[in-house]
């Protein structure tokens, strides 16, 4: 069950981290104490020509720089070694502000354009243990792209055996569509969250008209919540993928711009899935909780029911319960010398029961639902 994945049943997501002193000098770098350890992977290439490292002297990766006919991506995983980038900060020529934003995890996804580079923020989901989320820093130059993640789970692997393959356009296109194809393959990354979502959320309606009960609710609500936080990440994602197609710039030709309509349009498909999904688990609560209140309604009907058939046997229990002494007057309930007084009095109450059942009966007021 989706549940069996909710520590304490319902998920906490993590905190973002920003490490602030009051007063500091704008774009210093402090790094969060769970900062992994950082690794490189190298890749540059061209039509023809693919090379690749994993580690390399910092040399050498300024003379790959240096070359221009070639794309450079360069992948930093974990960003605990503070004085590496600041080497890649000089080299590339990064502003100090976009790098210290790299050690936050609070950034929303946005576009901030500098003389020398573009700087974009996006946030990189999965669904393994829980809803996920790394931060992506992306860098992009007239020849180079430089990606930032928080921890080392690459997500973008896929993207280097896509270039390994060479398949499609990607080898023969510059660093704007290298920055595009990143951009596509992290939003891409919410389709199959969303179908995990929908597949939990159909299962929990067929469970839930079978046998709604609290579990399943607890559920729905953990994903409904899941899902506004997945929203919270994706709209400002679409804002700014909406601003790089709608303003020109120098980082992005316009042959790419047509690329990133597609990765709008895939944003748009996204919130639209996120928005049906929400609805869907909010109908679960609501459903849930009609039917909890459809069986209080049988269970106060009962009762009532009960309650009204005893009513007069309570009376006339309660008037053959006075204390009148017969042997006084013939008027102080002579029935109770009767003989058959006892078997009357059950008799008539027992009739007077089977009447009140009939009554109910007849009106339909014991029918179930």
């Amino acid at each position: 069950m989706f549940t069996a994945l909710i520590p304490n049943r319902l998920m906490r997501f993590r905190r973002a981290r920003r490490n602030i002193v009051p007063g500091e000098m704008p774009g210093t770098l402090r790094p969060s104490p769970e900062s992994e350890p950082t690794k490189l992977k190298i890749v540059q290439y061209d039509g023809k020509t693919l090379n690749s490292w994993d580690s390399m002297e910092f040399s050498e990766l300024r003379s790959l720089y240096e070359d221009k006919q070639k794309v450079l991506w360069v992948h930093v995983t974990g960003l605990a070694d503070i004085p590496l980038l600041r080497q890649l900060g000089e080299l590339f020529d990064l502003h100090r502000l976009a790098l210290e934003d790299l050690l936050s995890d609070e950034q929303q996804s946005k576009v901030e354009e500098y003389d020398e580079h573009l700087f974009l923020v996006e946030k990189i989901i999965a669904f393994e243990q829980g809803l996920e989320a790394d931060q992506l820093g992306l860098f992009l130059g007239h020849n180079f792209v430089l990606t930032f993640c928080e921890r080392s789970r690459d997500r973008l692997q896929p993207l280097h055996d896509r270039l390994r393959r060479n398949h499609g356009i990607l080898r023969n296109m510059g660093a704007d569509y290298l920055a595009y194809a990143i951009l596509d393959s992290v939003i891409d990354l919410y389709f199959p969250v969303l179908q995990k979502y929908g597949e939990t959320l159909d299962r929990l309606e067929d469970e839930m008209f079978k046998d709604p009960s609290h579990d399943l609710l607890i559920e729905a609500y953990e994903i409904r919540r899941q899902l506004r936080q997945m929203r919270r990440w994706i709209w400002p994602s679409r804002d700014a993928i909406g601003s790089l197609v709608r303003k020109g710039n120098d980082f992005f030709s316009d042959e790419t711009r047509l690329y990133l309509r597609d990765c709008y349009d895939h944003a748009i498909q996204i919130i639209g899935q996120i928005d049906t999904q929400r609805d869907l688990a909010t109908d679960l609560r609501e459903f849930y909780l009609s039917m909890a209140s459809n069986r209080m309604n049988e269970v106060m009907k009962v009762l009532t029911i009960i309650a009204t058939i005893f009513i007069p046997l309570s009376f006339i229990t309660g008037l053959y319960g006075m204390n009148f002494n017969p042997e006084i007057s013939n008027y102080n309930m002579p029935e109770l010398q009767w003989r058959y007084g006892y078997p009357f009095a059950l008799s008539m109450m027992a009739l007077l029961a089977a009447c009140l059942m009939g009554f109910f009966i007849s009106r339909g007021w014991l029918r179930r639902g």
